[in-house]
């Protein structure tokens, strides 16, 4: 969840805090500026975000060092959370549609403080809360809070926001949420199997259907893994998350394939 919103990601390139010049005799020719580090993940370009500095949300730092972010021999996006958190964005929207991401590891176990989230969100935006669409896992600092969040901003008003306990039977969960006009359906699953699951493995599910669900627009889809209130991990010195695929379907194609039916 953001409250912070201007964010250098803006820009859409690597954070810098400063440009270098060069100077020969009378002409200042200003140092090349550093490209954003991109990757390819489930079919798709991703940006991997960098700072130099602590910047939103929460005042964390961003690694796009290949130590720290990388995507495997088996194609999955692994992502760390330590003294640096860790994002990327898809390089192009999505729009209306279903977002579904397959996770591995122990979602319940991530340490207090840890936060990831997965969602959507436009930057610039003219939109109050910028489209946003979030999945997130955490318990905000306080070990006695639940694990999980769906929501649609503003999170606030309770009646846009679930949050739940996510006790895991496994290591691998699936999260999705279907986002067309006016509506947002969320759904959480025990393992890696196809929608629609069976319903003893539904971990949690969630609908708002209201006018606080934005349209669709220029937003990205993000993963992120950064520290609540940029404070230390409590009880680890770092996180690992895996991001084994992500599938997204169109609206479109959605009411096609159930046409065809």
């Amino acid at each position: 969840m953001y409250n912070e919103k201007m964010d250098p990601r803006a820009l859409g390139q690597t954070v810098l805090t400063g440009v270098v010049i060069v100077v020969f005799g009378t002409v200042a020719i200003p140092a090349p500026v550093a490209q954003p580090r991109t990757i390819t993940f489930a079919g798709y370009e991703w940006t991997v975000r960098a700072s130099a500095k602590p910047t939103a949300p929460g005042g964390n730092t961003f690694s796009s060092a290949p130590e720290d972010i990388w995507v495997d021999q088996s194609g999955h996006l692994n992502m760390t959370l330590g003294n640096h958190a860790t994002e990327v964005r898809s390089r192009r929207p999505l729009g209306y549609g279903v977002y579904e991401a397959r996770f591995f590891g122990r979602i319940d176990h991530l340490d207090p403080q840890a936060v990831f989230g997965f969602f959507t969100f436009e930057l610039p935006s003219n939109h109050q809360y910028h489209r946003e669409i979030d999945i997130e896992f955490s318990r905000w600092g306080n070990i006695e809070m639940t694990n999980m969040q769906f929501s649609v901003q503003p999170s606030a008003q309770e009646e846009n926001r679930h949050r739940f306990n996510l006790i895991q039977e496994g290591l691998a969960t699936t999260h999705r949420f279907v986002w067309q006009p006016g509506r947002v359906d969320f759904l959480s699953w025990h393992g890696h199997s196809d929608y629609p699951p069976e319903e003893h493995l539904v971990a949690g599910r969630f609908t708002v259907h209201s006018s606080v669900v934005p349209d669709a627009r220029r937003e990205r889809v993000y993963f992120n893994f950064w520290r609540y209130q940029g404070k230390p991990l409590q009880s680890s010195e770092r996180e690992l998350l895996v991001v084994t695929d992500f599938v997204f379907q169109s609206l479109e194609d959605l009411e096609g394939s159930l046409l065809q039916r």
